[in-house]
C-alpha cells in the first residue's frame, strides 16, 4: 500500500493539481448532505467507512485495488452519513492497511438553522478588516433607536456599537483570528445568540466564497475593422458593505487594504477590460444573491447600429458539475465565425487539464480536443476553440466535455462576417 501511496503522491505532484480532494456541494450548509470527492488510482472494492471525531472526518477506502502500471485516475465519491453542524472541518482519506494520508481537504459548513438575526457582511478579513462596518439584520428592537440593546459580543468579546438607529445595530469588525464566530446581542436581561454568524477569512476558501464568472473582460481589435469592447457592472443594492475575497477591477495604485475587494452599500462598479480570457469574482456565499451583474460586448466601430450583445455573468450555482455542457443549434455556416469558450473553476481534481468538443455532422462524429490554461489567480481555467466552417445552413448540437469532476461553463459566440453582429449561444 505504501508503494501505491508514494506513486499517487508523485502522480499528484507531477500534475500540479490545485486540489486532490473537495466536497460537494462546494459550499455546504448544515442543511445539505455532503459528499467528499477524491482522485484515486485505487478502486475501493469494499466501499468506504466514515467516522467523525469532532471536526475531523476520517474516510477509509476498504479493500483498495491499486493500478501501479499505467494508472488511470478515477474520482471516488463518498457520501457522509450525517448532516454536519456549522463549523470548520478537515477530511482525510486513507487506504485500508496504510497509515499515510491519501487525500485531504478542509472546508466550512455554514449555519442554515434558525437564528434570531444575521450579520452582514458575512465575511470579514481576519486580523482586522480596515474599519469594515458590520450590520445586525433581522432583530426587532422595541424602540426605533434600539436603546434597550446593552451589549454586542463576538465570540464572547464585547464590541462597541457605532449606531443603534433605524432599528439596526452597527459595529466595526474586530481583530479576530481566521474562522467562524458567534455573535450575541443582549437586550435588557435577554441574550440572543446567532451561531457561526461571521467568517473571518485569510484565504479564498471555496466553501465560503462562491465563484462568479465574467466570461470576457477585454478591449481588442477584431476582423473586418471591428473594435470590440466589453462593459460590465457589479451592483450592491443592499444597505451594507460586501467584502469579497478578491477584486477584478482596476486598483488605481492602491497601497492599503481594501483594494477593490469591498463593495460599498448601494453602489456600482464599472469594469471594461484586463481579463480577455475571463475573470472570477469570489463573493461570500450568503451575499451572492444580493449582488446584481451585467455584461455586454459591442463593436464600438458600429456604435450607431447596436448597444452590444449581452453575455451571461454566471454564478457558480448555475455552472455544470461533472457533466457535458450542451450548446444547441450552433451554426457551421461559412457566413459566420464561431468560437466556443470553455471555463473551469477551482477546486480542480483532474491531473490533466484536457477536454473536448464533440458533435455529430452527418454520419461523422467530430471531436476537437482542447487544453485549459490559466495565467492568474483571478482567472478561470479556460480554452478557446474555433469551430470549422462547413456548409450553408449547417447546425449542430455541441457537447463541451471538461476534465474529471470539473465545475464549469461554456458558450459559443457566433459572429456574422458581414455585419459583425454577435449572437451568444449559452447552455440552458
Amino acid at each position: 500500500m505504501k508503494i501505491a501511496h508514494a506513486l499517487f503522491a508523485i502522480f499528484l505532484t507531477s500534475a500540479a493539481l490545485a486540489a486532490e480532494m473537495h466536497v460537494e456541494p462546494l459550499g455546504p450548509t448544515s442543511a445539505t448532505p455532503v459528499e467528499v470527492h477524491y482522485l484515486s488510482i485505487c478502486e475501493a472494492r469494499g466501499g468506504h467507512s466514515v467516522t467523525r471525531d469532532g471536526s475531523l472526518i476520517r474516510v477509509t477506502a476498504l479493500d483498495p485495488q491499486c493500478v501501479i502500471v499505467l494508472p488511470i485516475p478515477m474520482v471516488e465519491k463518498v457520501q457522509l452519513p450525517e448532516l454536519l453542524p456549522p463549523g470548520e472541518y478537515r477530511a482525510e482519506v486513507r487506504l485500508q492497511g496504510d497509515t499515510n494520508i491519501y487525500a485531504q481537504t478542509k472546508f466550512v459548513v455554514r449555519n442554515a438553522g434558525p437564528k434570531p438575526f444575521e450579520v452582514h457582511p458575512f465575511a470579514a478579513l481576519a486580523g482586522g478588516s480596515a474599519n469594515l462596518q458590520l450590520r445586525i439584520v433581522g432583530m426587532n428592537c422595541d424602540q426605533a433607536n434600539c436603546s434597550d440593546v446593552t451589549t454586542v459580543r463576538v465570540d464572547g468579546q464585547p464590541v462597541p456599537l457605532l449606531s443603534t438607529s433605524d432599528y439596526t445595530m452597527k459595529f466595526i469588525a474586530p481583530d479576530h483570528e481566521a474562522g467562524l464566530a458567534d455573535v450575541s446581542v443582549q437586550k435588557s436581561d435577554v441574550v440572543s445568540v446567532s451561531p457561526a454568524a461571521i467568517y473571518f477569512f485569510d484565504d479564498d476558501d471555496p466553501s465560503v466564497f462562491e465563484s462568479v464568472l465574467f466570461p470576457v473582460l477585454f478591449s481588442a481589435d477584431g476582423a473586418h475593422g471591428s473594435q470590440w469592447r466589453s462593459e460590465a457592472v457589479i451592483s450592491n443594492p443592499r444597505s451594507w458593505h460586501i467584502e469579497n475575497a478578491n477584486s477584478i477591477g482596476p486598483l488605481h495604485h492602491c497601497l492599503t487594504y481594501p483594494c477593490g475587494e469591498r463593495l460599498d452599500p448601494r453602489s456600482s462598479v464599472h469594469l471594461s477590460d484586463g481579463f480577455p480570457r475571463g475573470a472570477v469574482l469570489r463573493v461570500p456565499r450568503p451575499e451572492t444573491p444580493d449582488l446584481a451583474f451585467a455584461l455586454r460586448i459591442r463593436d464600438i466601430s458600429r456604435d450607431a447600429q447596436t448597444l452590444g450583445t449581452r453575455v451571461p455573468v454566471v454564478r457558480e450555482r448555475s455552472m455544470i458539475h461533472g457533466e457535458p455542457i450542451w450548446l444547441l443549434d450552433v451554426p457551421l455556416d461559412p457566413r459566420y465565425r464561431v468560437k466556443v469558450r470553455a471555463y473551469m473553476i477551482e477546486p480542480v481534481l483532474a491531473p490533466f487539464l484536457a477536454g473536448s468538443i464533440e458533435f455529430q455532422h452527418g454520419q461523422a462524429r467530430v471531436e476537437l480536443p482542447f487544453t485549459l490554461t490559466r495565467s492568474g489567480p483571478n482567472e478561470p481555467y479556460s480554452a478557446e476553440i474555433d469551430l470549422p466552417q462547413l456548409s450553408a445552413d449547417d447546425r449542430v448540437n455541441v457537447a463541451v466535455k471538461l476534465p474529471l469532476d470539473a465545475t464549469g461553463w461554456a458558450f459559443a459566440s457566433v459572429t456574422n462576417n458581414e455585419t459583425q453582429q454577435v449572437t451568444i449561444v449559452a447552455p440552458q
